[in-house]
C-alpha cells in the first residue's frame, strides 16, 4: 500500500484495500494464506493456546480454514464471533465444531447459531486471531468499521492491560499495511500482526 493512503479517509482506505485484496488471484491468496498459517502454527502463542478465537474468512481475507483445521488436529478449542442477539452492536465468541450448522447474520456473513452454553468470556480466550482491513507497523488496526472487536476487547485499552490474555494477533496480507494509523482512545491495538512476509509487534505500554 502506497504512502498516499495516509491522505485517504478510513472509509476510502477500507474501499481501496478491499479492492486490492479481492484482485489477488485465488492461487496467490491460497499461497500467501498457507505461508501465514505456517508462521502462526510455529508461533509460541499459538502452540501454548488451548482456547483460540478465530473467524470464517470472507471477501478475499486470509483463508482461515487451514488454521481452523490445524486447531482441531492439535485438540485446541475453536471459538467464532457471533452477533449478540440480546445486546445491540455487540458480539460474543461461541465454541465451534466442524459439524455445527452455520447461519447468515445481518451482514450476510456465516456464523454458528447463538448458544449461551457454548459462549466463552473474552478474558478466557488464550489467543484471538483477528480479521482486519488494514494495519500499521505498530499494530494499530483498521477494522471493518463496526467497532465490534474494539467493544468486545475494550478492557485491553486500560493501562498495562494490553499484554494480558487474550493475545490479539491480526492476520493480513502485506498489501494491507498502511502508514501510521491515527487511533482513538477506544481503539484496541493488536499485540502483533502476521503477514506472508513479516510479523509486526506492538510496543508494550
Amino acid at each position: 500500500m502506497s504512502d498516499t493512503s495516509s491522505l485517504l479517509s478510513p472509509h476510502e482506505q477500507r474501499r481501496r484495500i478491499r479492492q486490492e485484496r479481492r484482485a489477488l488471484p485465488e492461487s496467490s491468496r491460497r499461497r500467501k494464506s498457507l505461508a501465514i498459517t505456517k508462521k502462526i502454527i510455529a508461533n509460541p502463542k499459538f502452540i501454548a493456546a488451548k482456547h483460540v478465537g478465530l473467524y470464517l474468512s470472507d471477501k478475499g481475507e486470509v483463508d482461515t480454514q487451514f488454521l481452523i483445521q490445524a486447531c482441531f488436529a492439535l485438540n485446541k478449542k475453536v471459538y467464532l464471533p457471533v452477533l449478540d442477539r440480546f445486546r445491540s452492536n455487540e458480539m460474543v465468541f461461541i465454541e465451534y465444531q466442524t459439524d455445527d450448522k452455520l447461519i447468515s447474520n445481518k451482514f450476510n456473513m456465516p456464523e454458528p447459531a447463538m448458544s449461551i452454553r457454548k459462549r466463552i468470556p473474552a478474558r478466557c480466550l488464550s489467543l484471538v486471531l483477528c480479521p482486519l482491513v488494514g494495519f500499521d507497523k505498530d499494530c494499530a488496526r483498521l477494522g471493518m468499521g463496526g467497532g465490534y472487536y474494539d467493544r468486545h476487547f475494550e478492557f485491553k485499552t486500560k493501562k498495562g492491560a494490553s499484554w494480558r490474555p487474550p493475545y490479539l494477533l491480526g492476520l493480513a496480507f502485506e498489501l494491507q499495511k498502511l502508514p501510521p494509523i491515527e487511533t482513538q482512545a477506544w481503539d484496541v491495538r493488536l499485540n502483533s500482526v502476521t503477514t506472508e512476509l513479516h510479523t509486526y509487534f506492538a510496543r508494550k505500554n
